[in-house]
């Protein structure tokens, strides 16, 4: 008996299919671990980068002073040599993807602690970080979404309420995520709670997967995940690299914080042009929706889905 389109449990992570490798992608994963090795090999122990080794103390902030009155010059020096090599290599690990993401994350964290840039203490302390566990919550709370079923019952009244045509849907998604940006800072927690939601309304446009793909899924899929992005920039607590700019911003300024009202009223008008450009460009140049593709492929069409959304309501 085949699965029900509609079934949002078809779409949960740990469901989803793995992507096999090939050609290039295959060469990045085997090369990505060697060259890892030799770029923090020649950053840390080889090259001699000038700007790295000159520091002036006047300039430090934070905790930096007194680090660097416990180190001294040269040591202190050597931890910033460490900070890029590390980086580098964590950054090639993570584009060839040669070993899955939680262990580059291990290493990077246990890197950090045996060159001498935080000791063990303050290094691991970042696992209890606030933004880790939202993180982790927001993949419990997606799965509370698809066990209750209310994601399903948020699709549905979407696609019902907005879907004589998928640029009417795509639409609609950009008000949800700019929503979500404003209140939630984390642009995973935002992917893990819409995916189910956006998985099936790409379903219900014909974009069933494996060889049944077409540029309503395409544009659905890949529009959704832009906006998630474009729209965290629009706020300054909408990731966690808002608040980052922002600080640096604040520092450079002389300022304690940056205004988030400063923020919203110079991004946000930014962050809604380029995502409505992308949705021009992606309806209409790169991956052109079809007429047939347009309205819902599911069987009964707009009218099996006001009555299953009718049905949830009983």
């Amino acid at each position: 008996m085949a699965s029900d389109p509609l079934d949002i449990n078809r779409y949960r992570v740990e469901k989803l299919p793995e992507i096999n490798r090939r050609g290039f992608e295959k060469w990045m994963a085997r090369l990505g671990a060697p060259l890892a090795i030799v770029v923090f090999i020649l950053l840390y122990f080889v090259l001699k980068i000038p700007f790295l080794d000159r520091i002036e103390p006047q300039t430090l902030t934070g905790s930096a002073p007194e680090r660097f009155a416990e180190l001294g010059a040269t040591a202190f020096s050597r931890i910033n040599y460490a900070m890029l090599a590390i980086f580098a290599a964590g950054l090639i690990l993570w584009i060839t993807q040669a070993i899955p993401n939680y262990l580059t994350s291990l290493i990077v964290i246990a890197a950090i602690i045996l060159t001498g840039i935080l000791p063990e203490s303050v290094a691991l302390q970042q696992l209890g970080h606030p933004v880790m566990w939202l993180n982790i919550l927001s993949f419990i709370m997606a799965g509370v979404l698809v066990k209750t079923r209310v994601a399903k019952r948020f699709a549905l009244w979407l696609v019902v309420s907005f879907g004589k045509s998928t640029a009417g849907v795509i639409l609609s998604f950009v008000v949800i995520n700019l929503v979500l940006s404003a209140f939630i800072s984390a642009t995973t927690v935002k992917a893990a709670i819409l995916m189910p939601v956006f998985m099936v309304v790409a379903t219900i446009y014909g974009a069933t997967g494996g060889k049944n793909r077409n540029n309503a899924g395409r544009n659905i899929v890949l529009q959704n995940l832009f906006q998630i992005n474009l729209g965290a920039n629009g706020f300054l607590t909408g990731s966690g690299a808002t608040l980052l700019a922002g600080a640096l911003m604040a520092g450079a300024l002389g300022k304690d914080f940056f205004p988030y009202t400063d923020w919203l009223v110079a991004a946000l008008p930014m962050s809604i042009l380029l995502i409505l450009i992308a949705w021009l460009v992606g309806t209409r140049l790169v991956f052109t929706i079809n007429k047939e593709e347009r309205v819902p492929q599911i069987e009964g069409g707009l009218d099996r889905l006001k009555e299953e959304l009718r049905s949830m309501a009983r």
